[in-house]
């Protein structure tokens, strides 16, 4: 095998690896073999495609069972991510050893059949920008052994194979990839993630978020919004639980909900915000609550609390505190809570904020239609 000499790399040919992406698994496929390569901080690196493919279901996991995003149509990893999910029940936040267990240890048909059936092409059409050759279609259409002895010859690409063995098939990341990715690590990670978020955003037109829905989120701070309910309750303003009716005190062990989920708006805005209890908010989880039995609920709540922010010097300083953080558009703020108004102009102006929100959800797969059973 002839190498290049360390740090002699085609930057151009690796610009051109997601030009004219029509589906997700070059993006995947990348970030696998990147991602190992960083981990394991060794100048050779070699990785089965089943390792490859498993780190592909493991990252796809979250963004589609959680977030409900499309990675495209007919797509075969998102079908299989969620076969997984349905036939083991495992939950959205499944850890990820845990996926990684059951993938290594399965003998579910289905299972075996789809992650063959990705590495029938990603594994060499990624490599494409490498390749200085005529009719390439026609060459990716030959059998994979073809495929790989031929693509084994160019010592620009970023990897060669060994011989071809199904699911055990090896690839070895060339020494002048892992230098250069190892030492430019922070820049091609920005430059995936560019490119993915674009991608999945002409997929998932309407949605909100999407550089946010790459990954799990790390906890996410809401002290500030619950400091605020705090204030209005110490301020005597009456508070009722919006999904059961229970009057919030301050002894209460206050859950800030996410009226349309967060999983879906990706932000803690305070328009789409109530307190609740961590019973009631466990319960809801990644609902979408019924409409027509809590909406005039949320728009009562918000108006009462609303009105008192101009008249409680105490309350409009906790806002304040509060809308620097989790009230960002300022049209909003001042639509809303800007000035005194009637409860039919106010609610007029909620809906219009959350219902197309709420409508969008809606028709990206969140259940609808909630309704809390004590």
């Amino acid at each position: 095998m002839v190498y290049l000499p360390e740090g002699d790399v085609s930057i151009h040919a690796l610009a051109r690896l997601f030009g004219n992406t029509t589906e997700c698994y070059k993006f995947f496929w990348f970030k696998a073999l990147f991602e190992e390569v960083l981990k394991q901080e060794s100048d050779t690196v070699v990785l089965t495609y089943e390792e490859i493919v498993n780190h592909m279901i493991c990252d796809a996991w979250y963004m589609v069972t959680e977030f409900h995003l499309s990675l495209g149509p007919s797509d075969t990893l998102e079908k299989l991510v969620l076969y997984i999910q349905s036939k083991e029940a495992f939950p959205s936040n499944v850890k990820r050893n845990e996926l990684l267990y059951y993938l290594m240890e399965t003998d579910d048909v289905f299972v075996s059949k789809t992650r063959e059936a990705l590495i029938r092409y990603v594994p060499y059409r990624l490599q494409s920008p490498f390749l200085l050759m005529k009719n390439k279609e026609e060459f990716f259409r030959k059998s994979q052994s073809v495929q790989i002895e031929r693509i084994n010859t160019y010592a620009e690409a970023i990897y060669f194979y060994s011989s071809f063995n199904g699911l055990k098939t090896t690839i070895t990341i060339r020494p002048q990839w892992v230098s250069y990715f190892c030492k430019n690590g922070a820049v091609v990670k920005g430059w995936l993630e560019d490119c993915l978020i674009h991608y999945l955003q002409r997929r998932n037109p309407g949605v909100p978020g999407i550089i946010d829905k790459l990954e799990p989120p790390e906890k996410r701070d809401l002290k500030a919004v619950s400091d605020y309910y705090h204030t209005i309750l110490d301020a005597g303003v009456e508070l009722r639980d919006i999904y059961t009716g229970i009057l919030l005190t301050k002894e209460t062990s206050l859950s800030i909900d996410h009226f349309v989920p967060w999983s879906y708006v990706a932000h803690d805005e305070l328009w789409n915000l109530n307190p609740t209890t961590q019973s009631v908010n466990s319960s809801k989880g990644n609902a979408l609550p019924d409409w027509h039995t809590y909406f005039e609920g949320l728009c009562q709540q918000e108006y009462a609390i609303a009105s008192r922010i101009h008249e409680s010097e105490v309350i409009h300083k906790a806002f304040e505190k509060c809308a620097k953080k989790n009230l960002n558009d300022v049209h909003i703020k001042e639509r809303l809570y800007g000035q005194c108004q009637e409860f039919d102009v106010f609610a007029n102006t909620l809906e219009t904020i959350i219902k197309p929100v709420y409508t969008s959800a809606l028709n990206c797969g969140f259940k609808d239609r909630w309704v809390y059973h004590g």
